[in-house]
């Protein structure tokens, strides 16, 4: 028992002791890869519950079932009886404590890369090491510096050398492999504290990939860091093909992006840029999407899809200006025109000013699904401040009259063009006033009643006018999307500060595949006038790829010199 607590005690001390991948190369690179404590991350997704649904997939028992899965195993027992150990176990013991890929630019020739690992044994590279000389003929010559040893291996076949020169040293449980002599021996010195002076910092000193790191969640799995300097001679070698690119990226000052396995997959990506000289809309754009919103406590809890988005007013004023063209601006010219002949006022100067930057929906499942009837309906909510009423000057109506009157232009089209088509069940104009909401729709119009309903606050389009009476009487309650738990498990964890978001409940969207099955089958078959037999494997493929993850999303912030994005696949563990 002490012997074995002595020897776990030296082991630790011996960890300790050695360097930080990241200070064994310099903070000149140009893309930096990490991987951390892969040894949890390999022991702890196998027991995780997306992945435990992920092999019961059909494709991956399929798959399993194969000529290719046999051949994987073969291989695989060929390559534990080699090491004299289970093959996961000795990757986890390869690469289980901390993983490193480094790419810098060169000025003479391409970019140069090098990998570093550390083993979770003193002695697991050099069977590594043993293991590839003895699978792959090797040309092996032993060099020094520093006083520490490095090798170059070159690959033989039919005893003639071929391919690239390969440069390992091994230092202690790190090994470090790489194609280009100079960055081995830039290892070599690096991990030498005397040899460490008039050189370049490392890169863990580096206060650009210590900003960069820090933006990422500490339960990434993986971390990439770019630095966009390193890489300008490199985009400027192709500046014809690349000149369109380059104004942006001279904006840019560095780039992170992480992965979390932990419940799913979910990716973050961090890009700061200089604020300086930067057009007036983008200012626009971040002060929108720092605006507060409390859209999600008005969406209806049972959407299957949901989003928000903030967006400056003055972003159509903008698109008129990406194309100076003479027919571009004809064609803006002309649709100015229209919708001034809808709205009795000017679209860009009278109606978008008073827009607020939020904009957001959601999509319900319908239940149960009626017979040629689409099996789901939508909402679509835009801010407006019409609050107040302003007065009628001369010809001109009010900005609330204006969009009421515009809107049932449009419905009316809808009804002639319908009624003429269709005499015999003519779809008629409803109208509800419920407080200061009022609610206007068509009738038996197929597939969908089309809804708008103009409130204080927002104007409201929907498929059916009880979805704009629900979101105009909901607050943060039981039905609203902000207390369903899915949804606010997710946003917390993941996106609880992003301004942009999409939110996908695959779920509910599985619950109802299941519950509205045959109807929607039915459905499916009327509208692609196939039989509904050969429809019904289709949609089984669809509920069963849905299986694995509980909920997809895509978020993003846009901040003063930062842009965050956050997307994933999810199947939170109640746990924790």
């Amino acid at each position: 028992m002490a012997c074995s607590f002595l020897s776990e005690w030296r082991l630790a001390r011996v960890c300790a002791e050695e360097p930080e991948l990241t200070s064994l190369v310099g903070e000149n690179v140009g893309l930096c890869v990490e991987i951390r404590d892969l040894r949890s991350h390999l022991r702890d997704v196998p027991n995780a519950e997306w992945f435990r649904r992920l092999r019961e997939l059909s494709l991956v028992k399929q798959w399993q079932q194969g000529p290719e899965f046999a051949r994987w195993q073969l291989g695989q027992a060929s390559l534990s009886a080699l090491l004299g150990q289970p093959l996961d176990q000795f990757v986890s013991e390869l690469f289980g404590e901390s993983v490193l890929l480094v790419v810098s630019p060169s000025s003479t020739g391409p970019p140069m890369g090098m990998l570093l690992a550390r083993a979770a044994k003193d002695d697991t590279w050099d069977r590594v090491l043993a293991l590839w000389d003895l699978l792959e003929a090797h040309e092996v010559q032993t060099k020094s510096a520093f006083g520490r040893s490095f090798q170059v291996r070159r690959k033989k076949t039919n005893g003639q050398t071929t391919g690239a020169d390969l440069f390992t040293v091994k230092l202690g449980r790190t090994l470090a492999i790489s194609e280009r002599e100079e960055l081995i021996l830039e290892v070599i010195t690096r991990s030498a504290s005397a040899a460490n002076e008039n050189r370049v910092k490392p890169l863990d000193q580096s206060l650009t990939y210590r900003r960069a790191m820090s933006s990422l969640p500490e339960s990434s799995a993986v971390r990439v860091f770019v630095d966009p300097r390193r890489w300008d001679e490199e985009l400027a070698k192709d500046s014809h093909s690349a000149a369109w690119l380059m104004p942006l990226w001279q904006k840019l000052e560095w780039l992170s992006a992480g992965l979390e396995v932990r419940d799913g997959l979910v990716f973050h990506s961090v890009v700061h840029h200089d604020t300086t000289n930067l057009p007036a809309i983008w200012q626009r754009f971040v002060e929108a999407s720092e605006s507060p919103s409390d859209l999600a406590a008005r969406l209806p809890a049972d959407a299957i899809l949901a989003g928000e988005a903030r967006i400056a007013p003055d972003l159509c004023r903008w698109l008129q200006t990406l194309d100076p063209s003479e027919k571009s601006q004809r064609d803006w010219l002309t649709f100015g025109k229209v919708t001034r002949g809808l709205l009795g006022r000017d679209l860009f100067d009278e109606v978008l000013p008073h827009a607020r930057p939020s904009l957001g929906g959601a999509i319900v499942p319908k239940t149960p699904v009626e017979e040629h009837s689409a099996p789901v309906d939508g909402l679509l909510a835009w801010q407006f401040d019409l609050s107040h009423r302003q007065p009628n000057t001369g010809d001109q109506p009010n900005l609330r009259e204006s969009l009421d009157g515009a809107l049932l232009t449009l419905l009316n089209f809808a009804a002639v063009a319908r009624n003429s088509r269709n005499p015999d069940s003519p779809a008629t104009l409803k109208i509800q006033h419920h407080e200061s909401l009022t609610i206007k729709w068509l009738d038996t119009l197929p597939p969908y009643p089309p809804a708008y309903g103009i409130a204080a606050e927002h104007l409201l389009l929907a498929t059916d006018p009880r979805l704009i009476s629900a979101f105009h009487d909901r607050s943060a309650g039981d039905s609203a999307l902000s207390s369903e738990p899915l949804f606010a498990s997710v946003r917390s964890r993941h996106f609880s500060d992003r301004s942009h978001w999409l939110f996908v409940n695959s779920r509910a969207a599985r619950e109802f595949l299941n519950k509205q099955h045959e109807p929607l089958s039915r459905q499916v078959a009327h509208w692609r006038k196939l039989a509904t037999p050969s429809v019904t494997p289709q949609l089984d493929r669809v509920r069963e790829l849905l299986t694995p993850f509980d909920a997809a999303f895509f978020a993003a912030k846009v901040a003063p010199g930062e842009v965050r994005f956050t997307a994933g696949m999810v199947t939170p563990d109640p746990q924790r």
